[in-house]
């Protein structure tokens, strides 16, 4: 008989899992569109603010991610940074989510006391609540 798989390998694929249905949950947010030049192919989700110096809470919060084609996400974030388009990048995310929700996430990267400790039992329920919004 086989043996199920220990608590680290299960932790593994339910973080696989959350990331694949994270990044759903976002685009579906945005409407499938990206916030900063609307094109509707070659999408990924973005990590607003980084999260894994910080908080598994910020990895799987849908309010953490924005819908970007690959010519924003990757030429126009990553590689260029350039102050104009991430400030626009930020008055996206204001309008998208509200400024409550932004103060929300910078509160946590700044206070360790709020960055919530995510066992397996936490990741699995939120696994699930993922799959019934998407």
């Amino acid at each position: 008989m086989k043996r199920p798989p220990n608590r680290q390998v299960r932790m593994k694929r339910v973080k696989k899992a959350l990331a694949i249905l994270w990044s759903k949950a976002v685009r579906s947010r945005d409407g499938n569109r990206c916030v900063l030049c609307g094109a509707t192919e070659n999408l990924a989700a973005h990590h607003w603010l980084y999260h894994k110096a910080h908080s598994l809470s910020l990895a799987y919060n849908v309010g953490n991610g924005a819908t970007l084609c690959y010519s924003c996400h990757i030429i126009k974030i990553h590689r260029r940074a350039d102050g104009a388009t991430v400030l626009r990048l930020a008055e996206k995310m204001t309008d998208i989510l509200g400024p409550g929700t932004i103060d929300e996430m910078r509160e946590i990267v700044k206070d360790k006391d709020l960055q919530a400790v995510m066992t397996l039992e936490d990741l699995e329920l939120l696994r699930v609540a993922f799959e019934e919004l998407v």
